[in-house]
């Protein structure tokens, strides 16, 4: 569970498929992209995949989302992502 008090420094959905393989959703642009790139893989000791808006639907409805969140005081923690009205 997100500890609210504490602020977030920066966060990302990704998604875990059953391999062990990291999937983050296409960015907007190449320089955030490459930054969370970058950043997803020293946290989480694993090169993502960057994919496609189509191939992350079809992953979201076989695999749970998660959010990788990094504080301001550099600790940081996944979650499962919940939004509103979502049934798995």
């Amino acid at each position: 569970m997100e500890d609210s008090s504490k602020d977030i420094k920066r966060k990302t959905l990704f998604i875990e498929s059953s391999t062990g393989s990291a999937y983050l959703p296409r960015p907007d642009n190449w320089i955030s992209g490459w930054m969370r790139h970058i950043w997803f893989e020293h946290r989480m000791k694993k090169k993502p995949i960057i994919v496609s808006p189509k191939f992350w639907n079809t992953l979201s409805g076989k695999y749970d989302i998660k959010v990788l969140i990094e504080y301001l005081d550099h600790t940081f923690e996944v979650i499962f992502f919940e939004s509103e009205g979502e049934n798995k």
